[in-house]
């Protein structure tokens, strides 16, 4: 039985990977939605990923770290600044700098439990 526990490193690598284009290329070929449907899995298989992890604060903090340092064209850099404001917009929930941890610390916790994986597929499509 294999472990479904991720590490950061996998998970974020995960963030930053995508499907081979040929396979992508002919599964749309092969007639109606299958280009989508096959996206559309490669994301929901980072967000397992993302929450099998556990920690997602250090999983947040290696997506930062590594957003620079991934190639990708973006000259008018809108794809960079979409992906780092959804990272500070997860961040805002990891810190517990709203007005929900100042009154409900487990609502803080649960959304930020939500919010850090869906921003992680977020800069898994921009970039």
């Amino acid at each position: 039985m294999k472990d479904e526990r991720n590490d950061v490193p996998d998970a974020v690598s995960g963030v930053f990977r995508r499907a081979k284009r040929r396979t992508e290329m002919q599964a749309a070929a092969g007639g109606g939605r299958g280009g989508v449907e096959k996206g559309r899995g490669d994301v929901e298989k980072m967000l397992r990923a993302v929450e099998s992890v556990g920690d997602h604060s250090k999983t947040l903090d290696c997506i930062f770290l590594n957003v620079p340092s991934v190639p990708y064209v973006d000259p008018t850099l809108d794809r960079n600044h979409a992906a780092h404001e959804w990272l500070s917009s997860a961040d805002v929930y990891r810190s517990h700098k709203t007005s929900a941890a100042a009154n409900d610390s487990a609502a803080q916790h649960g959304m930020a439990r939500a919010h850090i994986p869906v921003a992680a597929a977020a800069v898994h499509l921009l970039c």
